[in-house]
C-alpha cells in the first residue's frame, strides 16, 4: 500500500497498525504504531509503501520504506493473530445476545413486519431451515475453537441480517456455509 506525505518538507509519519473487518480502520483495534522519521525535506506527496508480511507464527511484519531515498523501518507484532481474541470474543459474544434477544440492546420488532420467528413460520421453509441451523450454532458455540469462533459468528450474523432483510438466497446461502462448518466441527 503506498501512502503519501501531506505537508511540503514533512520529515515524519506515524504509522498505524490495525486489526479486523471493518472499512473503516478506527472500528477496528489497533495492534501496533510506529514512526518514520528523517524522511526527505521535499514538496507533499512524497510516497511511503507500506507492507506487511504475516508469517506462520502469527509474527506480522510491517514495514515502511521512503521510496525516494529507501529509508526504511519496521516493527514486529507478536503473535498478531490471536493478540485480542478475548476481546474479540467479547464483542461476538454482546453481538449475538443483541441479534437473539437476550439484551434489552435489541429494537422492538415493527408492528407491519412482525419478529423474524413470526414471519418464519408464516412464510418458507428456507427461513425455518436457517433458524434451525442458527440454533444448532449458537448452542454449540462455546465448544468451538476459538480459531473458528468468529466465523461462525459472522455466518450468524450474515443469516439473521438477510432474512430481517427478506433476502432469502443470501440467508440459504450464510445458512449452508455455517451448516458446512458445523458438520466439520462435530466431526472434528
Amino acid at each position: 500500500e503506498v501512502y503519501y506525505t501531506l505537508y511540503d518538507k514533512q520529515e515524519a509519519v506515524q504509522v498505524h497498525v490495525y486489526q479486523g473487518e471493518d472499512p473503516d480502520a478506527l472500528r477496528n483495534t489497533e495492534i501496533g504504531k510506529f514512526t518514520v522519521t528523517g524522511l526527505s525535506k521535499v514538496s507533499a506527496n512524497n510516497p511511503v509503501t507500506c507492507r506487511l508480511d504475516l508469517d506462520l507464527n502469527g509474527m506480522l511484519k510491517v514495514t515502511a520504506t521512503e521510496r525516494r531515498t529507501g529509508l526504511e523501518k519496521h516493527i514486529i507484532i507478536d503473535n498478531a493473530m490471536s493478540r485480542f481474541e478475548a476481546e474479540e470474543m467479547s464483542a461476538a459474544s454482546r453481538r449475538l445476545r443483541v441479534l437473539f434477544g437476550d439484551t434489552d440492546d435489541r429494537q422492538p420488532p415493527s408492528e407491519d413486519r412482525g419478529t423474524v420467528a413470526e414471519q418464519d413460520r408464516q412464510l418458507d421453509p428456507t427461513r425455518t431451515q436457517a433458524h434451525a441451523v442458527v440454533r444448532r450454532a449458537r448452542d454449540m458455540l462455546g465448544d468451538i475453537p476459538p480459531e473458528d469462533q468468529e466465523e461462525v459468528v459472522n455466518l450468524i450474523e450474515r443469516v439473521h441480517d438477510a432474512l430481517v432483510s427478506g433476502q432469502l438466497d443470501q440467508a440459504e446461502g450464510a445458512a449452508n456455509e455455517l451448516e458446512d462448518i458445523i458438520f466439520y466441527l462435530e466431526e472434528a
